[in-house]
């Protein structure tokens, strides 16, 4: 997951509030882009910013604070606050903010967070701010009839990138997340949540990484931070390992779900990318013929190959991988996966060769793509590699490549 550090706007300074109430506002910088520097500085990837005047006003209050914060840092940000209409939505996408998060809209025009998740894939995403349960707009100052669940729900099949789910009585008091509630989201829905509110600990962040918590993509830290309460070097590296499979050390499942979030956040629309996804056929014949030993040995030379392919690679399943590689177009792509085939095929472990067989689909970005989506065309090539034989590379929209 991605630990969002979080700076809160108001009248141009780096604020924290208390239980999203304005007037207990502490301030803990004047200079919020030195601020977001220093963020960087320690080590953060992504950026959470919210304009607090323009949550109380319906539009941005802060945008000369936010447009020195992306001028100051090569970090993708997202950006809440005063942002109701279609307007405000593209002049951020458009000043480079990575992904706007809506609110109240969410809650009084969900057509409008639907129509613009459509038109902007990977880079909308939904703020609910719960009171005992109830979702608050318009800054926090009203309550709805509305909960959590039912407004999430909404935009189950919208392509809404992310669930930002903040407790506001735990917002800025330091009493640890209300993992109860956030995780309980997380199982409940397919949209990626992100956990707000009081994050106090890094015993919050062990929480939210373990097995049983839900499609959890992040957390926000506010107060913690500022008061020094949370260790950064150690909420990192905590999450690192985390990203990681310990078998193969190449990035497991729940640490792509967050460089998913990165690369999407720096995707342009010229920008070359590509991704095989893969499966070794009949695998299980390894571990039974020659013990799991010998079977875990052979998946640690495969995933020193596809590390050594210079993308991103990981394990996605027992015996199943995928790669992405920036500035590949599907023709390289499907190379790649060629010289891998070869390279399977003559893996050994103990001098016994191990005679791998390795199905790949290939498909390479489109204009308008998400991660996402590419990896869901890969997928569907994959399949077809399989269905017509395995041991072949098959490009999406595309001829088989062997």
């Amino acid at each position: 997951m991605i630990l969002f550090p979080a700076i809160d706007l108001k009248d141009g300074l780096c604020v924290r509030l208390e239980q999203g109430d304005m007037a207990r506002a502490t301030i803990f910088n004047r200079d919020p882009a030195e601020q977001a520097r220093k963020f960087v500085a320690a080590g953060f990837e992504y950026l959470h910013i919210v304009d607090l005047d323009g949550a109380f006003a319906g539009k941005p209050m802060n945008a000369a604070a936010v447009e020195r914060i992306l001028a100051a840092v090569p970090a993708p940000v997202q950006l809440g606050g005063g942002i109701r209409d279609r307007a405000t939505i593209e002049g951020w996408l458009g000043k480079g903010v990575a992904r706007v998060i809506i609110g109240t809209a969410a809650v009084r025009d969900p057509a409008l967070v639907k129509e613009a998740a459509r038109a902007h894939p990977g880079r909308v995403a939904v703020g609910l701010d719960a009171r005992d349960g109830r979702v608050a707009v318009e800054g926090w100052g009203e309550t709805s009839e509305l909960s959590v669940r039912d407004i999430a729900k909404r935009f189950e099949d919208a392509g809404v990138a992310a669930i930002i789910y903040t407790d506001i009585a735990r917002d800025g008091m330091l009493q640890g997340l209300n993992l109860e509630a956030t995780i309980a989201l997380a199982k409940d829905i397919a949209i990626p949540v992100i956990a707000s509110g009081g994050l106090a600990s890094l015993d919050d962040l062990r929480a939210l990484l373990g097995w049983h918590t839900g499609n959890i993509a992040g957390a926000v830290a506010g107060r913690a931070l500022y008061d020094g309460r949370l260790d950064v070097a150690a909420a990192l590296d905590l999450i690192r390992q985390a990203a990681t499979d310990q078998l193969t050390g190449l990035f497991g499942t729940r640490g792509f779900s967050a460089q998913r979030q990165l690369i999407n956040a720096r995707l342009k629309s010229d920008d070359q990318a590509a991704v095989i996804a893969l499966d070794l056929d009949g695998f299980a014949w390894i571990n039974q013929d020659h013990g799991p030993r010998v079977g875990d040995a052979a998946l640690r030379r495969v995933a020193a190959l596809l590390a050594a392919q210079g993308g991103l690679a990981v394990r996605t399943g027992g015996d199943e991988f995928l790669v992405l590689l920036r500035g590949a177009d599907a023709a390289a792509a499907a190379a790649t996966a060629e010289r891998l085939l070869r390279g399977f095929a003559a893996i050994s472990v103990d001098e016994k060769p191990m005679k791998l067989v390795c199905s790949f689909g290939v498909s390479a970005l489109k204009p308008g793509d998400t991660v996402e989506t590419m990896i869901a065309r890969a997928a569907a090539a994959l399949h077809a590699a399989k269905v017509q034989g395995g041991g072949r590379v098959v490009v999406a929209d595309g001829a088989m490549a062997a």
